[in-house]
This record gives C-alpha cells, sequence and structure tokens, in this order.
C-alpha cells in the first residue's frame, strides 16, 4: 500500500465540507454543463464499477457537503439512546426525507420528526463494528440470546447495558456467552447485519448521471485501550460497490479475531485493497489519551 495513501485522514466533527478533484461525486452546481462523452477519458482516475459517468464532472473547484460519521440502531451506544432508525433510514434522512425519532410510544410511533433543510451530496453509515451482531442479537425477539440477561438489560436499562458492554466488550474484550462456544453465533449475525449495511449504501446510491447522492459502505473500529479505557476512533470508508465490500468483514476488537492495534487496522485496509482490488481509507475520529475527555 502506497504510504501516501496510508497518512490520508480527516478530522474535526462529522459533517465535513470537502473540496474534490478526483472524486465521482455529486454536484448540485448546474452552472457546470459537461456531457458525460467529453468529460469520460479526461478522469484522472478509473471507476470501479460499471456506471453512468456523472454528466456534471469538474476536476477542481466543486464544494460537497455529507456526514461520514453516522451510527443507526445497529450500534451499541445509539441502541440505548433508543435509536430505532436503521441504515436505510439514514441514508433517506441525508437525501432530505423527514424521519421520525425517540421517545416511542406503546405502539412505536415516533414523537418527534426531523429534517434537514438541504439534502447531502454524501453520507456514509459507519455503525461500530464491536457489537455488530450482538446488537441485533438482543433486540430482535426469536434471535438466539434475545432472553440472555444481558439482552434484557439492553431492552429494559439502557444505561446500564451501556455500561455493561462497555467494561465486558470494549476494555475486557469479552463476549456474552449467548454468542456461543467460539463466538460463532454473534460472528454469523454480524455478518448478517454487515450485508444490510452494505445494502442500504447499495440502494441509496444515485448510479444515474445526476449523480445526485453518494453513498459509502463503512464502519467505526473502536480500539478502547487500557482500564480508564481511553479510545482509538476509527471510521473506515470504503470506496467500492457492495460487490467488493462484501467480500470482507468489518475489523473489531473483539474475540476471536479482534485487535486495539491500529497497525493491523492498516493491515486490513491493505488486505482489503489486494482481494478485492479496492479501495478503502480510515478516518480519524478522536484519539482519547487516558487523562483526556472523548
Amino acid at each position: 500500500m502506497d504510504k501516501n495513501y496510508l497518512e490520508r485522514c480527516l478530522s474535526g466533527g462529522s459533517l465535513l465540507v470537502v473540496l474534490l478533484s478526483a472524486q465521482a461525486l455529486a454536484s448540485t452546481d448546474q452552472g457546470v454543463g459537461v456531457s458525460a462523452q467529453d468529460v469520460s477519458p479526461a478522469r484522472p482516475y478509473a471507476l470501479t464499477e460499471e456506471r453512468t459517468p456523472c454528466a456534471n464532472f469538474a476536476p477542481q473547484r466543486q464544494a460537497f457537503f455529507g456526514d461520514l460519521h453516522v451510527h443507526t440502531a445497529l450500534s451499541f451506544d445509539a441502541a440505548t439512546q433508543d435509536t430505532r432508525n436503521r441504515p436505510s433510514d439514514a441514508y433517506r434522512f441525508a437525501q432530505g426525507e423527514p424521519m421520525g425519532i425517540q421517545p416511542y410510544d406503546k405502539d412505536g410511533k415516533a414523537s418527534r420528526v426531523i429534517q434537514i433543510d438541504r439534502p447531502l451530496d454524501f453520507a456514509a453509515v459507519t455503525d461500530h463494528s464491536e457489537f455488530l451482531g450482538e446488537v441485533t442479537m438482543c433486540r430482535t425477539p426469536g434471535k438466539k440470546g434475545y432472553w440472555h440477561p444481558a439482552c434484557v438489560v439492553t431492552r429494559h436499562r439502557p444505561s446500564l447495558s451501556f455500561l455493561l458492554f462497555g467494561v465486558k466488550g470494549l476494555i475486557n474484550k469479552e463476549r456474552w456467552g449467548f454468542c456461543g462456544e467460539n463466538n460463532e453465533n454473534c460472528l454469523a449475525e454480524g455478518d448478517t447485519v454487515w450485508q444490510e449495511v452494505i445494502e442500504a449504501a447499495e440502494n441509496a446510491y444515485d448510479r444515474s448521471e445526476s449523480c445526485s447522492f453518494t453513498s459509502f459502505v463503512g464502519y467505526e473500529w473502536t480500539a478502547t485501550v487500557g482500564a480508564a479505557g481511553s479510545n482509538l476512533h476509527r471510521n473506515v470508508i470504503v470506496r467500492d460497490n457492495g460487490d467488493r465490500a462484501a467480500r470482507v468483514i468489518p475489523l473489531t476488537t473483539q474475540p476471536p479475531v479482534g485487535t486495539t492495534d491500529p497497525l493491523a487496522l492498516y493491515k486490513w485496509l491493505e488486505d482489503y485493497e489486494s482481494t478485492t482490488g479496492g479501495q478503502a481509507l480510515a478516518i480519524l475520529l478522536s484519539e482519547c489519551g487516558q487523562d483526556e475527555a472523548c
């Protein structure tokens, strides 16, 4: 992997203003009227899939607004706040549709509705790879572990659940018994959830020549180190389509395949590229020291 590629990262808030000269992202500026036929040969990058070229393409000076740090009901921390919207809901919200949020009444109807005043140009749902299977298992009737005490606490005492999962899973790097002797139950469910993440991004991506919205497959890798729970957050963003993203599974920090070593995350990126022929990058979200607040 090219050294400069590993060093490409963004830091700060999740709402980004990105100036792109070589990305096939959408533009809402109708002042640049260039046909796909005129610009396709001049693009300084190769497309990784068969698709209609964007009609409005300019190599410089187009600003795009998006969000590359979005959690849904698939993330253990968002779920403890009674977040019920899933990746497909998040992408619709990013494109300007209204979305119901908590609190919910006894019939599951949202009491509040939110909507952004301007649709975003791009977004990535980056749910935590940690507990990707467990969260769904605990909140879906009929799933293995649904009646496990930890799952009951998750549904009825969310603040305590956050502590339980944080200490046992993130700090102690342990899984609950309902995951199975070799964690096969949670790993299998996690793979199913990953497919949902991919499918939602694929369905939201505008591949027409208007290129009005770009969705990225992604996840958050959170290495919690030390007894104090210091965090190393990285959002992993995949450039490619769902077919390539589906060939891998997100890196986690939990056993049996997890690690808290950032170099292992770079190895994951390198393996992704060698396995799929695609590209992925890790964005620094925050790096909290032992005496710093996250």
